[in-house]
């Protein structure tokens, strides 16, 4: 048996038989990289605390925290303080205090007897500094009389955990922002932000309605007044609760969201439900061809005030790296929602990297034209597309995604990947032509799927390498409509070359039997696809090592964003890092 192993054995019986800790809803995440290990006293010899923090589960876990000192006669005094944790708390409050006697090393014990002596709060201020108050119920220890408070400071000498990103303790809220009453550390961002903004990790932000980095763009106009947000690693933004709370980055403006792989920047709901907050857009300069003119502007079809499109293909909205998008996708009307991230002509100069969409209750990425590139995307339990391509004509490079059907994806419309060009005018240009490498599409055998894995639509042409589609256990994999996208084919402007369709119900599907056909015998031709089982090949995400994804991948283009890897899908067999470890949503992933 583990330490670790042992430890949750034996929180388990101390949380049961303790008070619960108050939640205190502000910032400091508590993990395993922001709070593990030994804090002290450097000027009280002798005085420290062991904090071990273990997930229990989505955003929450228990932090364990074992007190040391020593009596008037230096016999060593333990003190235990198991409490239950909530994303987001700094201060933990009502900890039950216990004091464990008995034991031995060498036995197993299915409890852990213990006495609770009093009650504590526990709070973090930085990495560098743990207040503890104690307040015992019991005398007869020494050093630590009944019913009188005692107060306990620790720091790291200075050193902080070597992955802990709150460096600086809560003074009061940046600019462009508002305390909020009666919730510490908490501030309020809303309205129109046109200046330079930056949201210090030491407090959590509540997003307030129609958030919008700099000044929405006019139709057919340069951008006016710009902003920038600026967003330290391990910040947790929340949606205020409002009727539709969302954040824009309008054209010409800028996000520097960047986390870590230990510190995540959260966007979350103001509780776990799907829907319960309107999520991020970002709008860009890029060209578009909804647009009335040709390097024209387009509006949001969900807000027709949110206007974005130029022609700057290499167009910057800035950096977002390292990101939880949680529980967004509010409805904005009938059959109108707003998706986890939108992203409208967003240019190449942008960075996203790193990016998990989880519980949305619409499409997970939602591309209007653009040219903006990106890495390592994940997709869990969405209700509509993973990756949605729409009006407007996207152009970009996308390596490394993994979509995963949950338990409330879309049996009527969803996909794994939806890929149109204009639904108004099928062969508008720019056309839509996304350049896709190793994305995994993962079916769920126990709980309703999407009604297809890949559609591609509406004139839209792409280029697709090394795909995995693992477990659709009703509907397709592969559907192709219209005879404008058809075209693309015949042009070898559509084409998907090193592909696999796993675990299929029906592999493919055309508008009729006669589509049908060409769409078969357009993938069964492309360079290296096939299709096949599950067993052998593919366990849950992974390939099974020497199965028909490993070592047969196809070289994707040259002198862009692709790497060359040798296995098909997201993922490779091991020893090849699993990239979704440490930063995504707890629980989230499956094997």
């Amino acid at each position: 048996m583990t330490l670790k192993t042992l430890k949750r054995s034996a929180l388990a019986a101390l949380v049961l038989g303790g008070a619960i800790a108050a939640p205190a809803q502000a910032a400091f995440i508590i993990s395993e990289a922001s709070v593990d290990g030994a804090w002290f006293n450097p000027a009280q010899s002798g005085r420290g605390a062991l904090l071990d923090y273990i997930p229990t589960g989505g955003a929450n876990g228990v932090l364990f925290t074992a007190l040391y000192t020593f009596d008037t006669t230096g016999q060593p005094v333990w003190l235990t303080l198991p409490a239950p944790v909530v994303e987001g708390q700094f201060s933990l409050t009502n900890v039950p205090v216990q004091r464990t006697t008995g034991g031995a090393f060498g036995t197993q014990s299915p409890t852990v007897p213990s006495t609770q002596i009093g009650t504590a709060t526990i709070t973090f201020n930085s990495c560098d500094d743990l207040r503890i108050s104690l307040t015992l119920s019991t005398a007869g220890l020494p050093n630590l009389p009944a019913n009188q408070p005692v107060e306990l400071q620790f720091s790291r000498g200075g050193l902080g955990g070597a992955q802990c990103v709150y460096t600086q303790p809560f003074t009061a809220c940046p600019t462009g922002t508002v305390a909020v009453t009666n919730q510490p550390r908490t501030c309020r961002l809303s309205g129109n932000v046109t200046s330079n903004v930056r949201l210090p990790n030491s407090a959590t932000y509540l997003i307030d309605g129609k958030v919008q980095i700099g000044a929405p763009l006019q139709q057919n106009q340069a951008p006016t007044a710009t902003g920038t947000l600026t967003i330290e690693p391990g910040t947790l933004l929340r949606g205020a609760g409002g009727a539709l709370d969302f954040l824009v980055v309008n054209p010409g403006s800028r996000i520097f969201a960047e986390g870590t792989v230990d510190a995540p920047i959260v966007f979350a709901g103001p509780t776990e439900t799907s829907g319960s907050w309107g999520g991020v857009v970002l709008a860009g300069l890029a060209t578009n061809n909804n647009a009335s003119v040709a390097g024209g502007t387009a509006a949001f079809e969900a807000d027709p005030t949110l206007v974005w499109g130029g022609n700057n293909d290499n167009d910057s909205s800035g950096v977002m790296r390292y990101v939880q998008i949680r529980n967004a996708g509010a409805v904005v009307s009938a059959n109108v929602e707003l998706n986890s991230l939108t992203l409208g002509s967003v240019g190449a100069g942008t960075v996203l990297e790193y990016i998990q969409v989880h519980n949305g209750l619409d499409d997970g990425f939602e591309f209007f034209g653009g040219t903006v590139n990106a890495k390592y995307l994940v997709v869990t339990q969405g209700n509509d597309d993973g990756l949605d391509f729409d009006v407007g004509g996207y152009r970009g490079n996308i390596q490394y995604a993994y979509v995963q059907a949950g338990s409330n994806a879309d049996t009527a419309d969803g996909s794994c990947v939806e890929s149109d060009n204009n639904a108004q005018s099928l062969n508008a240009t720019p056309r839509a032509r996304p350049r896709v490498a190793n994305l995994t599409c993962v079916g769920n055998a126990a709980a309703p799927n999407f009604r297809r894995q890949l559609r591609i639509r509406r004139g839209s042409a792409g280029e697709y390498f090394n795909l995995v589609v693992a477990q659709q256990p009703s509907g397709e994999c592969l559907t192709v409509f219209d005879t404008a996208t058809f075209d693309q084919i015949t042009a070898n402007a559509l084409t998907i070359q090193g592909s696999s369709l796993l675990g299929c119900a029906t592999n493919f599907a055309g508008s009729d039997a006669a589509n049908t056909t060409l769409v078969t015998n357009w993938f069964n031709n492309g360079t290296g696809n096939n299709t096949g089982a599950l067993t052998g090949n593919i366990g849950g995400r992974i390939p099974t090592v020497g199965g028909a994804l490993d070592g047969s991948a196809v070289a994707p283009p040259t002198g862009g964003v692709f790497d060359r890897v040798p296995y098909r899908g997201a993922f490779g067999p091991a020893p090849f890092r699993d990239w979704t470890l440490r930063w995504t949503f707890p629980s989230s992933v499956r094997p």
